[in-house]
């Protein structure tokens, strides 16, 4: 009989520890596939927004998302954005079709799923009682701000790091939008607020600053100059004969000048303080295409950099593309014909100067703690690429200097500080966008910026003076 009742109590616990696995694997392995499945639609959005979903706090711990009560339903809760137009081009959204941004990248820490697999964690699911993680991203709002505020309303972007973490200072697009106009827990308002937002010429909710390219124009000469010092073909003594025009070859007499039809020339170093397309032109040309590819490769174009909000690649055409087109060898050199970049990608080739050719993995994620404070996740600082060896990024560094301390970048300037950068003044079609990357201090980098005011003209002029006040706001 004794015997008997053993075997029962053996088959109870064993069925009891198979309906326990279930549960789990149910509620916590397999929850997410479970979750995603089309028939569970209904029940997914009730998990979402019946969480309350951690916040998302800027570097000084400015709340930059939060969840609300809603007590007018149908959920729980809805997102609230307390600085919707400055930060929403990082922050994103969650709305009831869709999660953007870091809205989107940082989901399963938000909503609390990402947690360990403990007792308490198991009991919090099978009570359906989650709360979610707070996440730090790096982004400083006075950064923020002073992109905003020196774009003025014009259509461009900004993005800022540190150069020697990969820490995402500021990413600033305009124009922007509301974020809280697609919170509403309404269908019809939640399809209205897209559809007119979709339907915006000016498309407001696309972040310029990592997923649009532009031709990066002059800017794009510190990519041509690395590839020259690299290989050899020039040093910063080297001398160019002054010229307005240079003649590109098989085209019937087709040439390419000079910013304003101005005279330029003499050393590398005077002719990069110059920006001249003549140099810079011919300096493609010896240097040739492989290598100028090669170079750029290295700074990270033709890849898509490793950023948790997705960011699109940089291009530049591959070599062999050149073998019959010398021209557009030419004018690749100073950022022009196929060449594009993200307003990112050139703050990368400015960061990788300034860390001595070391480039860093871009990131905004700082940290997240769960609502008790404990740390679950920090952000480790990460090398995406070797770019250029440290002898020539000091060359480029100097060079840089010279271009505002005396050159087309003096709008760039700041009291006291060291300023290093380049100009661009880069043909798109019919307009003519501004462009402006650097770092500063240069002697020992804090922050490497990149700016593109897309149809402002004069990178001198116009873009300089954006990435001076951001700059200036990092520095504080």
């Amino acid at each position: 009989m004794n015997r008997q009742l053993r075997q029962i109590g053996y088959v109870i616990v064993v069925l009891f520890v198979v309906l326990i696995a279930n549960l789990v694997w149910i509620q916590i392995v397999d929850a997410e596939n479970i979750s995603a499945n089309d028939a569970n639609t209904s029940r997914r959005l009730e998990q979402q927004f019946s969480v309350e979903r951690g916040p998302i706090l800027a570097a000084d711990g400015t709340v930059l998302a939060r969840s609300v009560p809603n007590p007018a339903g149908p959920f729980a809760y809805r997102r609230n954005y307390p600085e919707p137009g400055l930060m929403a081009s990082v922050v994103g959204f969650q709305s009831l079709t869709r999660t953007f941004l870091s809205e989107n990248a940082f989901d399963r820490l938000l909503q609390g799923s990402d947690k360990p697999v403990t007792q308490s964690s198991v009991l919090e699911r099978l009570e359906g009682d989650v709360t979610g993680n707070t996440v730090q991203v790096s982004i400083r709002p006075d950064v923020q701000r002073a992109a905003a505020d020196a774009l003025d309303g014009r259509t461009g972007a900004v993005f800022a790091l540190d150069p020697k973490t990969g820490a995402v200072l500021a990413s600033y697009s305009d124009p922007t939008y509301d974020p809280n106009l697609l919170t509403t827990q309404s269908t019809a308002g939640l399809a209205e607020a897209a559809t007119a937002l979709q339907a915006d010429p000016a498309n407001p909710q696309l972040p310029r600053a990592f997923r649009e390219v532009y031709p990066p124009g002059s800017t794009f000469k510190i990519v041509t100059a690395a590839a020259a010092l690299e290989s050899g073909v020039a040093t910063p003594e080297t001398e160019y004969p002054v010229l307005s025009e240079i003649e590109l070859p098989n085209t019937n007499g087709l040439v390419l000048e000079n910013f304003d039809g101005a005279s330029c020339g003499g050393s590398l170093v005077e002719s990069f303080a110059r920006s001249c397309n003549t140099v810079f032109a011919q300096l493609a040309r010896d240097v040739g295409a492989a290598r100028l590819v090669a170079t750029a490769e290295a700074f990270g174009f033709n890849s898509r950099p490793p950023f948790e909000l997705g960011a699109v690649e940089s291009t530049i055409p591959s070599a062999s593309t050149f073998a019959t087109d010398i021209p557009g060898l030419m004018k690749s050199g100073i950022g022009q014909q196929d060449v594009r970049a993200t307003p990112m990608q050139m703050a990368l080739v400015a960061a990788g100067v300034a860390n001595a050719g070391r480039i860093m993995q871009p990131q905004v994620f700082s940290e997240a703690r769960d609502e008790k404070g404990n740390l679950i996740r920090a952000v480790e600082p990460r090398e995406w690429r070797t770019a250029i060896t440290p002898g020539t990024a000091a060359t480029l560094r100097d060079m840089m200097i010279d271009v505002v301390e005396s050159g087309t970048g003096r709008g760039a300037q700041i009291d006291g500080v060291t300023v290093a950068g380049k100009t661009g003044t880069a043909e798109a079609g019919e307009r003519t966008d501004a462009w402006f990357t650097g770092f500063a201090p240069a002697e020992d980098p804090r922050v490497a910026v990149a700016v593109v005011v897309v149809g402002g003209g004069s990178g001198g002029g116009v873009a300089a003076p954006v990435a001076r006040a951001v700059m200036e706001a990092a520095l504080q």
